[in-house]
């Protein structure tokens, strides 16, 4: 598996980030995650991410900043390309899926940290 994340422990593979949060908090933070976490951790990988994706597919420039990131042949091509995907991928990304606006995201994160200095307390 090529994606990223990934995470191999064993011969086991994880490639799933918000399995790997779920499964990796009682390890880091002593506990589980409690159900407004799980619930904001779901917003971020399946809400938030997505949003992301299809704001930076929708804009040539920052199609063309990845492409520089990426460099070589394959940087040459999405830069190429760029000016077709940023009109087609939008309408394809995030399809029958309730996206709120970026912003939306920045607010649900910003109320669950409240006066905290880290989302975990």
């Amino acid at each position: 598996y090529t994606k990223i994340p990934v995470l191999d422990v064993g011969d086991r593979q994880i490639n799933d980030s918000h399995i790997m949060v779920k499964s990796l908090a009682p390890a880091l933070q002593g506990r589980p995650l409690t159900d407004d976490e799980l619930e904001l951790e779901w917003q971020v990988t399946f809400g938030l991410m997505v949003a992301l994706e299809k704001e930076v597919a929708g804009s040539m420039r920052e199609l063309c900043n990845c492409a520089n990131f990426m460099g070589g042949c394959m940087g040459c091509v999405v830069r190429t390309v760029s000016c077709i995907v940023c009109c087609v991928a939008p309408r394809k990304i995030g399809v029958g899926k309730d996206l709120l606006p970026i912003e939306g995201y920045g607010d649900l994160l910003r109320a669950h940290l409240g006066a905290g200095e880290y989302l975990g307390g």
